[in-house]
């Protein structure tokens, strides 16, 4: 079953709907809908979720930096934190930092 997904291309919606059917000649059957969000979870034994993810390179012997995110596998909307270390290898200033985080 894909996710619910809504992009550029096109969307993908799951709807949740309940039927009621009463008998009788003057009652009337209930329906309402509902839209279910769903979210694609890897199986267990295809992550490895213990251990950090650790990012270690040298930029053109002007800066080493470190980045350091304690675990693999976070729940959808949660929140997490980053460590980052810079070691200037010359003498440097930085201005402006901006991180792109990606999903995979």
């Amino acid at each position: 079953m894909p996710a619910s997904l809504d992009c550029e291309g096109g969307f993908v919606t799951w709807k949740l709907v309940a039927k009621v059917r009463r008998p009788g000649v003057f009652t009337s059957n209930l329906t309402t809908t509902r839209e279910v969000q769903v979210v694609s979870v890897p199986a267990d034994a295809d992550i490895e979720t213990t251990g950090d993810i650790l990012i270690e390179k040298a930029w053109s012997d002007q800066l080493q930096y470190l980045f350091k995110v304690s675990g693999k596998v976070f729940p959808v909307g949660a929140s997490f934190k980053v460590k980052m270390m810079f070691m200037p290898l010359a003498k440097i200033r930085m201005y402006k930092l901006a991180v792109d985080i990606e999903g995979k």
